[in-house]
């Protein structure tokens, strides 16, 4: 098995972080009628 090294990692991740953009749209669809914990039978 290969060694980890924790800092070359890092290093990936970060520049693969970099270069992401996110391009959201909102878009209201709908109304939120309740919010709960389904009930246990």
């Amino acid at each position: 098995m290969a060694d980890v090294r924790p800092e070359e990692i890092s290093a990936i991740l970060k520049q693969q972080l970099a270069g992401f953009g996110a391009d959201t749209n909102l878009e209201e669809v709908g109304t939120v009628l309740q919010v709960g914990e389904p009930r246990r039978r």
